[in-house]
């Protein structure tokens, strides 16, 4: 498992913009990919999750009393990490967790990203076709005018 504290990031709200028609991304959020990526030179060095299924478990210590989105935090944190060179892509990311914690000064989120240790997919805890015979085969005894196999 990996943890990193980093700085409070900026939002997703501030983190785009558009110039000259094109979509840009804005002087705060190049700044903070700098500084997650130089987080994790000096906390982390040489890792690298390459394309592991991921878990990442954040918490958020706001910078003040303010009403927050949580969810506008995250891409851009996500983003930063993987420009960072932790992982390969935010795609990896099966669970997403975030918990909103108490005000500290000037903000920071505390992030632990470890490898998914479940199944790849999750299974149905029945086979759903084999539910469907069954079903199939009630009717048909139920009503067999109604499911010949003649027509």
């Amino acid at each position: 498992m990996i943890e990193l504290t980093l700085p409070w990031p900026p939002t997703i709200n501030h983190a785009k913009h558009f110039w000259r028609g094109r979509v840009v991304t804005s002087k705060a959020a190049r700044d903070y990919r700098t500084e997650v990526k130089v987080a994790v030179m000096e906390k982390a060095p040489g890792i690298d999750l390459g394309e592991a299924r991921l878990e990442v478990h954040i918490q958020a210590f706001p910078p003040d009393n303010r009403k927050r989105d949580l969810d506008n935090i995250q891409k851009v944190l996500i983003d930063a990490l993987q420009a960072a060179g932790l992982f390969k892509d935010d795609s990896q990311i099966d669970y997403l967790g975030v918990t909103r914690a108490v005000k500290v000064d000037g903000g920071m989120v505390n992030v632990q990203i470890s490898e998914k240790h479940c199944p790849d997919k999750l299974e149905p805890a029945t086979d759903p076709m084999k539910e469907m015979n069954a079903i199939d085969a009630r009717l048909r005894k139920k009503w067999p005018e109604r499911y010949r196999d003649d027509c």
